[in-house]
């Protein structure tokens, strides 16, 4: 009895420590612990917002602007409708879970056999486990952005390993590379670059194609280049100018584009970015890129033979697409979080690193008998370790996301702190409360200047004002330099244009916190209007103030 009773455990065991489950149990466990956040980037409540515009017909740039390509509001239609950041949150997980599988499914088919399986599994893990532990975790549009990045950089290697030059391009890649590939440069418009670096990179190098003569791969590469080329810039026209061409509102279109060239944001792309990058966790992700591609060069320099291979030439494509990343931010601006972009990238180096060192070699050599039990073992280390710091994670999450002072500690003006969103909903119960009590019959049009939520939650339009971000950014004197003006939208150069279309064009009812930036707006005595109630719930304090002239 014993005897079967052991068996029966080893049996057990051996299935619960495979790969592929104890793979499975993290992503329900990262899954549970990102219920539990109770904070969130603000810049989520903005992108909700335009989800419940666009609800209502509303495009972006055709009433008000935002600092975002059109495609990106019909992400958040759902979660607009359902008035859920809970839907969002599944939605993102989603398509950071499959494309972590596409790395395992796609990167298992084209690197060597020798490989362990663990090692997929292990890199398809670890890209989930560094978006769920980097700045924002999953509630961010960018894990929407790498997640469509990553499957599209996993297709257009998938379209060239299949070649093997019987045709220019494979329809099935070529469809959802470049489809996922538009998707990416619209939510985040810094992966342009990156994927034509890609693109170009994985033809030029020929994987996959062997025998070719020069003028064959040229013409074949020219070719291909440019129909994944085309194919992205159908999908992008598609995804973002179709809906404006089909609605006869291409003025907006271009007002929008215009209004995005503009200097509205004067960070310092290079000092923003190596502040954030010498922070600890982040010099880590650094360094160990750095020194993966230090080991690869290395190699490749001391053994001639290795250059050709299919890894090696998969790492430093990845390697330079992520660089061809930094360059491009390095033009612009850095935030915090900018940090998952890079994360698809990483994970495609590490895999291919891991299977190119040494301890895969070794592993080649072990008996085919030993093999799964050395993947298992492997695996349920790195398991193991993973429990520990999510146990961690949590634990410190649950403490620190429900202190208030936490929240309020992240109102901070310096520019290169995020600005953090509570799930506290009490500014919307509060007004809520008072709308009811005082226009019980016919709800007045009303402006909350520093917060999203309440507009999306009680599907009031902001009047052509500014977002809130923008709002903020105008009194922290960024758009200064901003000399735009749009039809279509109101655009302000600094804080007191922005009193003055206040005054001229706000609505009945304005309410903000009291250190709110356009406060100070209201309580002039010519800015025609006057505080009507302050409603508390604690010792936090909402101000609402009336219109009592009109311009």
């Amino acid at each position: 009895m014993l005897t079967v009773f052991l068996r029966e455990g080893r049996v057990f065991y051996q299935k619960m420590t495979e790969p592929s489950v104890l793979y499975g149990l993290a992503v329900v466990l990262i899954t549970i612990s990102a219920f539990m956040a109770r904070t969130h980037n603000w810049d989520l409540e903005h992108e909700i917002y335009f989800g419940s515009r666009l609800l209502h017909g509303e495009l972006i740039w055709t009433s008000e602007f935002h600092d975002k390509l059109p495609f990106v509001p019909f992400l958040f239609a759902l979660p607009a409708y359902f008035k859920s950041i809970n839907v969002f949150l599944v939605f993102s997980i989603f398509c950071v879970v499959v494309s972590s599988f596409f790395i395992k499914s796609v990167l298992s088919g084209v690197f060597s056999n020798s490989f362990p399986s663990g090692v997929f599994y292990f890199c398809s893990a670890i890209y989930i486990f560094l978006i769920y532990w980097s700045y924002d975790s999953f509630l961010t549009i960018n894990c929407i952005a790498v997640s469509f990045y990553t499957i599209s950089f996993l297709m257009m290697v998938k379209d060239n390993v299949l070649d093997h030059q019987a045709r220019t391009v494979h329809p099935v890649p070529l469809f959802w590379g470049s489809m996922l590939g538009a998707m990416a440069i619209s939510i985040r418009p810094y992966y342009l670059p990156v994927l034509a670096v890609s693109l170009v990179l994985l033809v030029v190098t020929g994987i996959g194609i062997k025998n070719e003569k020069l003028s064959e791969h040229s013409i074949r590469a020219v070719k291909k280049i440019g129909l994944w080329g085309v194919a992205i810039a159908a999908w992008g026209f598609v995804v973002n100018f179709l809906p404006y061409v089909v609605t006869g509102q291409i003025s907006a279109f271009t007002d929008g584009l215009a209004m995005l060239a503009s200097p509205i944001n004067p960070m310092s792309g290079p000092k923003s970015f190596f502040k954030a990058m010498k922070k600890i966790p982040d010099i880590f992700f650094w360094i160990s890129w750095l020194l993966m591609a230090a080991f690869m060069v290395f190699d490749i320099i001391k053994n001639k033979e290795n250059r050709g291979k299919i890894e090696v030439k998969i790492f430093f494509i990845s390697f330079l697409s992520g660089m061809a990343c930094v360059a491009i931010i390095m033009t612009q601006h850095y935030w915090e979080h900018y940090i998952q972009l890079f994360i698809g990238n990483f994970c495609i180096c590490l895999l291919a690193f891991l299977g190119h060192a040494q301890v895969c070699k070794g592993f080649s050599k072990l008996p085919s008998q030993d093999r799964g039990s050395f993947d298992g073992r492997f695996f349920s280390y790195a398991f193991i370790i993973f429990v520990v710091f999510l146990f961690i994670n949590t634990t410190s999450k649950i403490i620190i996301d429900n202190s208030a002072a936490y929240v309020e500690s992240h109102k901070s003006e310096n520019i290169t702190d995020n600005w953090i969103a509570s799930r506290d909903d009490w500014r919307e119960e509060v007004f809520l409360a008072y709308l009811e009590k005082n226009y019980p019959t016919k709800r007045p049009d009303f402006l909350f200047p520093d917060d999203m939520k309440a507009h999306w939650m009680l599907d009031e339009p902001r009047h052509h004002f500014l977002h809130a971000a923008n709002t903020k950014h105008v009194f922290l004197g960024w758009w200064e330099k901003v000399r735009f003006r749009s039809a279509h939208f109101y655009v302000v150069s600094d804080s007191a244009q922005y009193c003055t279309l206040l005054k001229e064009h706000g609505p009945e009812l304005v309410a903000m916190e009291p250190d709110d930036y356009p406060a100070d707006c209201l309580m002039k005595d010519t800015s025609f209007y006057r505080e009507d109630a302050v409603l508390k719930r604690g010792n936090r304090e909402l101000l609402v103030f009336r219109r009592i002239a009109q311009p």
